[in-house]
């Protein structure tokens, strides 16, 4: 049983990095997803990224080389989901304890929806039901994304490993504990609304995903907005503030500390971290940083 779950949680956790999809911008991009970012001299590239690409992807635009070859060093939102703890700290804060389930949260009329969409996947209530709301979101988001072919790593596990052959240092943003405890809360204390909001939008993810991928390689922060950030900024403004704007928050003063350093650093986040009031690009700006798009 408990190897059962510790893969359900391994899938949870590269299920989460697909849910940095969220954006917020007033400005329309073009060309790639990547950006110069200078002051006084001093450079780093700022590079968004979709955290699962299906094989047609790539070649990645030469954006991502250029910054990549110019870089001494790569920053990612997590550099440590394949260190051995992993699982067992997935496990320690993802499931429920002491008898606890996910269904005693839930009102029956969502848990007859949620387990007739598990079994569309092959599974049933029972073989999740220890799992909290947002382990079992990464886990739903990973397999939808897997059945519409996103099946290949994304711009931050390829780049992770070309890092790892050209030995150049491979750094995060969030630790892996941070991580979960971030995922573990999701949906903390509004189970039900969470889950139905979930069973709402899965159905729609392929050609979400579709426009996401379309937009991306296009550099269209406006594009990426409307597909993904939209609905849940209006309507989840609590998701919105824990899965954008916390951490984007949390990220700009460790960005900051890159400049003035020997190194150049290519970042790779979530495109959704990138754009709007609260993006990473907007808060450089405002703080006197000169941004170019490659």
């Amino acid at each position: 049983m408990k190897s059962n779950v510790l893969g359900r949680v391994s899938m949870c956790l590269k299920g989460l990095l697909s849910l940095s999809f969220l954006s917020a911008s007033a400005v329309t991009y073009a060309d790639s997803a990547v950006w110069k970012v200078s002051k006084n001299n001093d450079v780093i590239y700022l590079g968004g990224t979709i955290h699962a690409l299906p094989s047609t992807a790539y070649p990645l635009p030469k954006a991502y080389d250029i910054a990549y070859g110019k870089s001494q060093e790569i920053i990612l939102e997590v550099a440590e989901l394949n260190h051995p703890d992993v699982g067992a700290k997935a496990l320690a804060h993802g499931v429920y304890q002491n008898g606890v389930t996910l269904s005693s949260k839930l009102s029956p009329s969502t848990i007859s929806s949620l387990d007739k969409a598990l079994g569309g996947y092959g599974l049933n209530l029972a073989s999740v039901d220890i799992l909290k709301p947002g382990m079992l979101m990464a886990q739903l988001t990973m397999l939808e994304l897997q059945r519409a072919g996103f099946e290949s790593g994304g711009v931050d596990s390829f780049y992770q490993a070309k890092a790892n052959e050209d030995a150049k240092p491979v750094l995060g943003l969030e630790t892996i504990d941070e991580q979960l405890i971030f995922l573990t809360n999701l949906g903390k204390g509004n189970e039900d609304t969470f889950i139905r909001k979930l069973l709402n939008d899965l159905p729609e993810s392929k050609e979400k995903m579709k426009e996401l991928l379309l937009a991306w390689r296009n550099g269209n922060m406006n594009q990426l907005e409307k597909v993904f950030n939209q609905e849940t900024k209006e309507n989840f403004p609590d998701l919105y503030q824990s899965l954008v704007v916390k951490r984007n928050n949390a990220w700009i003063p460790k960005i900051e500390q890159l400049f003035g350093d020997k190194n150049t650093e290519f970042v790779l986040v979530g495109a959704g971290h990138l754009s709007g009031d609260v993006g990473l690009l907007k808060q450089l700006a405002d703080k006197g940083y000169k941004l170019e798009q490659m």
